[in-house]
């Protein structure tokens, strides 16, 4: 694709995401009421450059910390990020969501959405994915559907690891 015809595909993409972003950015503050949304917004050619390098990483970096769980220990997984999250308060990471193509990522308090990671997991619509700017710390949760059973996996590297339990 040319870049002329990159930009204007970004450009349908962002007036779209006009549209759609107030509803979300409601919901999102209904989970995170502390969080100014409208402020915190990264642009979604940012976001674009941003989320091609997270799921890089998360698809192909051996020394990345994966994890597996069935569906049914899913309160387990999520007491962990619960556990996690005092040491991330007041750092800010990008949250991915299922309109960032058009809206753009969000910069979040790490701590709080690891608090309230399975509430910010339905507002999101997709995997929990967050990172920080620089992509030394990132986090994927996923719910992966198989023919046998439902499973939970936990990707995540730098300082969002959370401790073996």
């Amino acid at each position: 694709m040319s870049g002329e015809s990159v930009d204007l595909e970004r450009k349908l993409r962002e007036n779209k995401g006009r549209l759609l972003w107030p509803e979300f950015a409601q919901a999102l503050t209904g989970v995170l009421p502390e969080s100014d949304l409208d402020a915190q917004r990264l642009s979604v050619a940012a976001t674009d450059d941003l989320r091609a390098g997270f799921f890089k990483r998360v698809g192909s970096d051996p020394y990345i910390d994966r994890r597996t769980w069935d569906d049914s220990e899913r309160e387990l997984v999520e007491g962990l990020l619960r556990e996690a999250a005092p040491a991330h308060v007041g750092r800010e990471y990008v949250l991915f969501h299922h309109l960032d193509r058009m809206t753009g990522g969000v910069l979040v308090d790490g701590g709080a959405v690891l608090a309230e990671a399975a509430q910010v997991w339905e507002v999101v619509r997709e995997d929990l994915c967050l990172t920080t700017r620089d992509l030394q710390h990132g986090l994927c949760l996923e719910l992966n559907h198989y023919e046998r059973r439902d499973e939970l996996e936990l990707v995540s590297w730098g300082e969002l690891v959370p401790p073996l339990r």
